[in-house]
């Protein structure tokens, strides 16, 4: 409730917000929690609310946790938050990888915020010698992780060919899978069926949705001595043909916020001076030991198109 006689609110609002700043401000966002102090100043009345909340949103990285017992549960708190979800800009999400799907909760959905970071870690505590039993699990994971990027319908597209380069323009607007009953049973059987035949075109289509900045994908296993497990995210992506195995950086024209289709895409292989010759922003795929295996990001000044490679 308003506290005219609070000496704190008798400032002016220019001193207040320089307040504010004061205290959601971190030089560390990968660390910082919103603490019970924090929150405490939120609640304190209605104006402070509407003064600080957005800093509050901005500055903090909300970490989100899922036991290996539950399923990943986000989508109430943002329905709660409304508009002000669009604030939000660091969010680390760490969940087992068995848990991934495409559902309401699926965390590649948050690409579609604002995020300057966000980061998905996905947690195994099976061995991949284990995964490749009667049962081949670790065939099923790669159909659910992808399934869960590829998040949107299927695109409708034109391709043409000029001087050897062909270019993909994504027509129409795609839906998120999870909002049609029939759309989700029709991917949840062909996943669990193995029928699942995900396209180039539907990853550019999620790249041209995505307004995320810098969207991490590690993959952390706690078999350490497995070597095995080094590029499993790469080999969930390469098993579909959805990049080519020899190539480490897929980048994406209009990745970062650029929404209303896919400009162009190109992919090239990995070297340093492709690295220093431009900023790169969007997705960064990692395995366990923290080391790059794949880059997703937005061509920033080079002027390439799709090119049949990618």
């Amino acid at each position: 409730m308003p506290q005219p006689d609070c000496p704190l609110l008798s400032l002016p609002s220019e001193v207040r917000q320089m307040i504010w700043q004061y205290v959601f401000e971190y030089d560390d966002q990968d660390t910082n929690r919103l603490s019970s102090e924090q929150l405490a100043l939120l609640a304190t009345c209605r104006l402070i609310n509407f003064e600080a909340i957005h800093l509050a949103l901005q500055n903090t990285n909300f970490q989100l946790t899922c036991p290996a017992s539950k399923s990943l549960s986000y989508r109430n708190g943002l329905r709660h938050l409304g508009p002000l979800q669009l604030h939000l800009r660091y969010i680390t999400i760490t969940m087992p990888i068995e848990k991934i799907n495409c559902g309401p909760n699926n965390p590649f959905l948050l690409t579609q915020l604002p995020l300057t970071k966000l980061t998905i870690i996905l947690t195994d505590n099976v061995s991949y010698s284990q995964r490749q039993g009667p049962h081949a699990a670790s065939f099923d994971l790669r159909y659910q992780l992808v399934s869960a990027l590829l998040y949107r319908s299927p695109p409708s597209t034109t391709q043409t060919v000029e001087g050897g380069i062909s270019t993909v323009t994504l027509q129409g607007d795609t839906t998120e899978i999870y909002l049609s009953r029939l759309q989700s049973l029709a991917r949840t059987v062909s996943v669990k069926t193995w029928n699942f035949a995900p396209t180039k075109d539907m990853l550019y289509d999620v790249m041209a949705h995505c307004r995320a900045h810098d969207v991490e994908v590690r993959y952390q296993n706690t078999h350490i001595s497995d070597s095995s497990t080094t590029y499993w995210l790469w080999r969930a992506l390469t098993h579909f043909q959805l990049v080519d195995s020899r190539i480490k950086i897929l980048r994406f024209r209009g990745v970062a916020g650029l929404l209303g289709g896919a400009d162009g895409a190109m992919a090239v292989r990995e070297t340093e001076a492709s690295r220093q010759k431009e900023r790169l922003f969007g997705w960064v795929f990692y395995n366990r030991g923290n080391c790059e295996v794949m880059r997703i990001a937005e061509a920033k000044e080079l002027g390439y198109r799709a090119s049949d490679e990618a």
